[in-house]
């Protein structure tokens, strides 16, 4: 061997062209994790969480009575189903349904609970 020899070349794999894979929507965050809620929410100055039961009679009127509160309350409401994303209801601490967490920056400030929880949110503005 003189050093001259030829060497075969070896065919390296064909890089797949992303034009022919098949297009798939991105993965939805699970808003239902504490962790991607918080996240989310943090972005927010003020937020108000409004945890519901699905099956929670006291609930039905309450949303109507979130609804009304919007109007007058100049802080988002977000509803959130506690049996729906009970990880995210356990998180915040909601031991009933209405429970409506207050959040400033992603941080508690304060909970209401029970029927009256609109009103308390009124007086704590």
């Amino acid at each position: 061997m003189d050093g001259t020899e030829e060497v075969e070349a070896t065919q390296l794999p064909a890089t797949p062209d992303p034009a022919d894979q098949p297009f798939q929507e991105p993965a939805e965050p699970d808003i239902c994790d504490p962790k991607v809620f918080t996240e989310a929410v943090s972005q927010l100055d003020n937020v108000y969480v409004s945890i519901l039961g699905d099956n929670c009679h006291a609930c039905d009127g309450f949303k109507d009575e979130v609804r009304r509160a919007e109007a007058l309350i100049p802080i988002p409401i977000l509803e959130v189903s506690a049996d729906q994303c009970p990880r995210l209801a356990d998180h915040y601490g909601a031991r009933v349904t209405p429970t409506v967490v207050r959040l400033e920056k992603g941080k508690v400030v304060a909970t209401y609970e029970g029927a009256g929880a609109i009103e308390k949110m009124k007086q704590g503005l």
